[in-house]
């Protein structure tokens, strides 16, 4: 999986004999990048591993989840786009009902679901 590191926090103390230019160079090198770990605990060994340093916190998103996330709402979009557009002959009322509540100006991102999706396929069945 792809990680890319937002925030990070080191585990150190001020007294710890560390350069302020040395520990710069440490955040430069984790925060921003993009890591190819396991899971969230191999991600924590690795910067661990690289930088010589425990972490007190990490802020990360999971790049792998998010592109899988974003196919499958795209994949989810198409269906329910689809499913709308085979109502349109059948029920021209209700396929302006639901238009209006998916597209702009009225419509709402969040209404774009696989509960939508199931109840349009639901109302096709019932029309046919």
């Amino acid at each position: 999986m792809q990680f890319i590191v937002s925030a990070i926090e080191f585990d150190y103390d001020e007294g710890d004999d560390f350069p302020e230019h040395g520990f710069d160079n440490v955040l430069y090198q984790t925060a921003g990048m993009i890591w190819e770990a396991e899971d969230d605990d191999d991600l924590v060994d690795q910067i661990t591993d690289a930088t010589g340093w425990c972490l007190k916190s990490i802020e990360f998103t999971n790049l792998t989840t998010e592109r899988e996330r974003s196919d499958y709402q795209h994949q989810l979009s198409v269906m329910i786009a689809e499913a709308l557009e085979k109502l349109q002959p059948l029920d021209p009322i209700l396929y302006g009902e639901w238009y209006s509540r998916l597209y702009p100006p009225h419509g709402n991102i969040n209404r774009w679901t696989i509960s939508t999706l199931h109840t349009l396929e639901q109302h096709f069945i019932d029309l046919q």
